[in-house]
């Protein structure tokens, strides 16, 4: 970014585009998700992203906002998803103490708790390119494109 010089009449030479990009919306629409996941309700982070989305004035910020809503929504389904077939196991294994079953329970939750911190490693990567002013996507297993 150009650093902005003043001249005799104390006006900035710098553009008035560069001079007014907020950042902060687009840097908030990726934070609201591990925010969500630190305080313990991850299932509400599609609520800050989808009024940032709505709201935003510029493209920087519509835009990581779309990304990051389809990154909280996607995340959502996933855990859905994820927590039917734990309970469903759970209650078809009741009362059987197989050694199967654990080890299959056991590997679903460490494999969600790798996804939840790739999730989180992603949601701060994109802050960071919200913030110097860069596009940014997420991977496609890790965010369908659901809103455009």
């Amino acid at each position: 970014m150009t650093t902005s010089t003043p001249t005799t009449t104390g006006v900035s030479t710098e553009p008035a585009a560069v001079r007014a990009m907020p950042t902060t919306g687009a840097l908030f629409s990726h934070l609201s998700h591990v925010l969500c996941l630190i305080t313990g309700f991850p299932y509400l982070a599609w609520i800050p992203a989808l009024c940032i989305k709505v709201s935003a004035k510029d493209e920087h910020t519509r835009s990581h906002a779309t990304t990051a809503l389809n990154f909280v929504l996607t995340q959502l389904m996933v855990w859905l998803a994820g927590f039917a077939a734990w309970l469903a196991l759970t209650v078809l294994s009741a009362g059987t103490a197989d050694w199967a079953v654990v080890a299959v329970l056991v590997t679903a939750g460490v494999a969600a708790l790798a996804y939840l911190a790739l999730g989180a490693a992603y949601s701060i990567a994109g802050m960071v390119k919200a913030g110097r002013l860069e596009p940014f996507r997420y991977p496609k297993y890790l965010a369908f494109p659901i809103v455009k």
